[in-house]
């Protein structure tokens, strides 16, 4: 009940609201019959809801499952090219290194696009993907050999 009837203030307040810059040059016989009809929508609209009584209710349905996409198994990321470079600034980045991953990773064009980087160091550009992003796309790195 207390929902219907801020909705149906809100509703009106809105109404009156849109209105009230035309008043400056007053409302004509559409804008007043305009006015009124929607003030009469919201007071039906409103009185349906506040009759409505228990009996009248519809059974409740119960929402659907939202279940997870099933996560396909991907090919495990070699650690062995798993680089930290120090770039120009002296920051130090890790990547799976480019030439690497060719020699030792065979799907390198199922990787995704927006895990590349390039990063500049004092020898040149380095290429690779950024580890982090690729454990986000589902890939793992395979376990290390004793």
């Amino acid at each position: 009940m207390y929902k219907t009837i801020v909705a149906g203030f809100t509703a009106a307040s809105l109404t009156l609201s849109s209105a009230a810059p035309t008043q400056a040059a007053g409302l004509t016989d559409e804008d007043i019959g305009a006015l009124l009809f929607g003030l009469v929508a919201i007071a039906g609209i409103t009185s349906v809801f506040s009759h409505k009584s228990d009996s009248h209710v519809a059974p409740t349905i119960p929402a659907p499952q939202i279940t997870a996409p099933a996560v396909q198994a991907k090919e495990k990321l070699p650690r062995r090219c798993l680089r930290t470079i120090e770039t120009r600034r002296g920051n130090e980045r890790r990547i799976l290194g480019r030439q690497c991953m060719r020699r030792h990773f065979d799907t390198i064009r199922s990787l995704p696009r927006e895990c590349r980087v390039r990063l500049r160091t004092d020898n040149g550009q380095r290429r690779g993907w950024n580890p982090r992003c690729l454990r986000d796309e589902g890939y793992a790195f395979a376990r290390r050999r004793r």
